[in-house]
């Protein structure tokens, strides 16, 4: 998953869940100076829901926004 990074941005929280389920189950936070991409090593995309927020050196934090495909190139 990748995303652009927020300005100010302290660290972005991603989120995931099961995609038969409600509320996001887990979450890890990195740091805004790390990479703004992950790979989610065994993850089966078809069964889960991808989600990442951003959060304020006051630990603010955005409304997650999902993953989705790509642009078409």
């Amino acid at each position: 998953m990748k995303w652009a990074p927020v300005k100010d941005a302290a660290a972005y929280r991603l989120y995931w869940r099961r995609a038969d389920r409600n509320d996001w189950s887990d979450g890890r936070v990195v740091l805004s100076d790390a990479s703004t991409e992950v790979v989610w090593s065994g993850a089966i995309v078809d069964d889960n829901f991808f989600g990442v927020s951003a959060l304020s050196v006051d630990d603010r934090e955005s409304i997650v926004t999902l993953g989705g495909l790509p642009p078409a190139q």
